[in-house]
């Protein structure tokens, strides 16, 4: 949501029917902006039965006026409908981890799950677990046939994730977003570059009174290996050349396994 202040000065112009110009006047200038404070309030339960969890949210800013400073305060009551009485007014966090845990070589699969203390409006708890399956993080290979290069001096120039991330929401269970994260890891050669999606799970719990990320995997210490290993020299009908063969393994630690990546092609390298 957004809003706004009406902030107003005025200014008299004179005009006697020959001549018409603007008097002096102060305007608002120098506007800071203190930004925001958030108060937790009680819950409401209105006359339909509905509850809203209510936050206050107070905003201000000070404005410079005629040489004085003055300061505004925008107070507004923020309302989140929690659903009918009884109905969630607060949670916390009992314990969370991680489990039904799979490892393959380039990929793994597990639960997330979330135990949730609830308060309601009836002035009961009670206790929750929150699970998300089928989370799981996986290193994709790609497919090259060959490469004609110019020479056989391959050189590495750099490796890494490119800055792009893009998230795709793929579940709405019970009080959670499920997002799958998809990267790309970039190996960038002198003569050419390979690329490799990497796709990781994340899920974040939100109940209005309640918002936190469950726990999840992440790929740490992606890194590559290579090797370019001389095959033999050949006598062309057209050309004569030299063959070579290449090969690339991406690897990356995925809890406590290590999934790999790989591709091998064959290179050319023409001698004339």
């Amino acid at each position: 949501f957004s809003f706004s202040y009406d902030l107003y000065h005025e200014v008299a112009i004179y005009d006697d029917g020959i001549t018409q110009q603007t008097m002096p006047y102060h305007e608002i200038r120098n506007i800071r902006d203190h930004g925001y404070t958030l108060t937790d309030m009680d819950f409401l339960v209105d006359e339909n039965n509905s509850v809203f969890i209510r936050k206050q949210l107070d905003h201000s800013i000070t404005i410079e006026f005629n040489g004085q400073d003055y300061d505004l305060t925008a107070k507004i009551e923020l309302r989140y409908y929690s659903g009918s009485h009884p109905a969630v007014v607060a949670s916390r966090l009992i314990d969370s981890g991680i489990k039904d845990l799979q490892d393959d070589l380039w990929t793994s699969s597990y639960t997330s799950w979330a135990e949730i203390e609830h308060q309601y409006s009836d002035g009961t708890s009670g206790r929750q677990v929150y699970e998300a399956e089928g989370m799981r993080g996986e290193i994709e290979s790609t497919l090259q046939s060959y490469k004609i290069l110019p020479d056989s001096d391959l050189r590495l120039i750099s490796a890494g994730f490119s800055e792009t991330t893009v998230r795709d929401t793929v579940g709405l269970p019970e009080n959670m977003v499920i997002c799958e994260l998809h990267r790309t890891y970039e190996v960038v050669y002198n003569h050419f570059s390979l690329s490799y999606p990497v796709n990781e799970y994340e899920v974040w719990y939100d109940d209005g009174a309640l918002r936190l990320e469950m726990p999840c995997l992440k790929y740490e210490n992606v890194r590559e290996e290579h090797n370019l290993r001389h095959v033999g020299d050949y006598v062309g009908e057209e050309r004569d050349y030299e063959e070579y063969y290449f090969q690339q393994y991406i690897y990356g630690n995925f809890g406590e396994a290590v999934h790999e990546a790989s591709e091998s092609f064959q290179v050319i390298v023409y001698t004339e």
